[in-house]
């Protein structure tokens, strides 16, 4: 613990060092319950532990950094901060995601689709993914007539026009119900073999990441038996 907090001390401000401080207690106790290996801050050059995904850029930062086996899932969970402006807007918006990435099976090669909760992002971030992504579109209303109205009014599908029939099969009506009302706090990413649910708070708890886990574990065995 003591290398953490030196390496974070010339970045910190006092208040965020607390902050750092208890989310260590709540990172701490969840790896103990499901026996994850901690290792606190992780550099961004380093290539071998680097969680991909939407969320990366120029300027993250990641920390809270675990690795393990959990439910029989392999597992890597970090918290990733980051500052985004929009070229429009001259306002700051400030971003920590809570991530959890999972392994699926290794023969997978899902599309790459960002399912996403409602008004939970600003213009900045929707400009980055504009510019990182620039052959996904919104999922139209009308290709989910069939699922609960639910899902439609928490989330939107972020995917490239080539995934619209993929998405049916991986997250169908079924799965999207249970998605909406059980697990709506959450977003969801997925590519190749990879599965990543996140969470936008700067202190979450540890019934939060609980349940986080509990969706993340669900949704990776789903998607594994629409893929067979």
């Amino acid at each position: 613990m003591k290398h953490v907090l030196k390496r974070t001390m010339s970045f910190l401000t006092l208040r965020q060092l607390r902050q750092f401080i208890g989310n260590s207690a709540v990172m701490h106790k969840f790896a103990d319950r499901y026996g994850l290996v901690y290792f606190g801050s992780i550099e961004p050059e380093d290539e071998s532990r680097l969680v991909k995904g939407i969320t990366l850029s120029n300027t993250y930062r990641d920390a809270h950094y675990l690795v393990g086996t959990a439910h029989g899932r392999d597992m890597i969970f970090l918290q990733r901060s980051d500052i985004l402006r929009s070229a429009l807007h001259k306002r700051r918006e400030h971003y920590t995601w809570n991530i959890l990435a999972f392994d699926l099976a290794p023969h997978l090669r899902l599309p790459h689709i960002y399912i996403e909760g409602r008004s939970r992002h600003g213009h900045g971030f929707y400009e980055m993914l504009a510019m990182k992504k620039r052959e996904f579109a919104e999922l139209p209303l009308q290709f989910l007539a069939q699922y609960d109205p639910l899902f439609s009014r928490r989330f939107m599908v972020h995917l490239p026009a080539s995934a619209v029939t993929e998405f049916s099969q991986l997250v169908n009506p079924e799965r999207a119900a249970i998605v909406a009302h059980h697990f709506h706090m959450f977003d969801y990413e997925f590519l190749g073999d990879m599965l990543y649910v996140y969470v936008l708070s700067p202190h979450p708890t540890l019934s939060q990441l609980e349940l986080m886990l509990q969706a993340g574990v669900w949704l990776a065995g789903e998607l594994e038996k629409a893929s067979c």
